[in-house]
């Protein structure tokens, strides 16, 4: 009997296969470790002594990461599916008169129909925007570098007129108004014709 805590032995035919499946379905290497009662150090081990157990971890990676960017692209692109839709139509059951002239019961009648259609799925904004980030970051990204020149004008648009001809302005609007106010006062009430 094998005592308790004692790991198990590496097995070539075995051990690296069961490992790249487990990758495939999704499963992470402390998990993938745990299902083959190694602890995580052991696990590394084995990456590290064996290279086919190495591989086998790292080949299936590239195949789930390229299966993962043509989902992504597609689902950026929009994409056509077709959907399959099974639907039951009953007759039910009825009396008919034979040729002579007894009356007989027709049973109900189930039909299965199935509907085909196919949709165009739109393109997702969310994975527009991860792929464009992520492939042209200096062009997409969310914060852009800006240089001291860029920083210069822009400050310097922001700042507009110059005080001088905003006080400028100010003065003429108030200039306008108190005229609009002794004209106002000019004209006589109609109360008091």
């Amino acid at each position: 009997p094998k005592k308790a805590g004692r790991k198990p032995k590496y097995d070539v035919a075995v051990h690296p296969a069961l490992a790249a499946a487990l990758l495939l379905a999704g499963t992470i290497e402390k998990e993938i470790a745990r299902l083959l009662k190694i602890d995580l150090r052991n696990f590394q081990k084995w990456k590290e002594r064996y290279p086919e157990f190495r591989h086998a971890l790292t080949d299936p990676k590239a195949v789930v990461d390229e299966r993962v960017v043509s989902l992504l692209l597609k689902r950026a692109e929009g994409y056509e599916i077709t959907e399959t839709k099974f639907y039951e139509e009953t007759t039910p059951a009825h009396q008919v008169m034979n040729r002579e002239g007894d009356m007989v019961t027709i049973p109900a009648v189930t039909k299965t129909h199935k509907e085909v259609t196919k949709k165009q799925l739109a393109p997702n904004m969310s994975a527009i925007i991860f792929w464009l980030k992520n492939r042209q970051p200096n062009v997409w990204r969310d914060r852009q570098e800006l240089t001291m020149p860029d920083v210069v004008g822009a400050f310097k648009s922001l700042a507009g007129p110059d005080i001088k001809a905003l006080r400028e302005a100010k003065a003429e609007v108030v200039d306008v108004e108190a005229e609009e106010m002794d004209t106002e006062d000019d004209t006589p009430d109609e109360g008091n014709l």
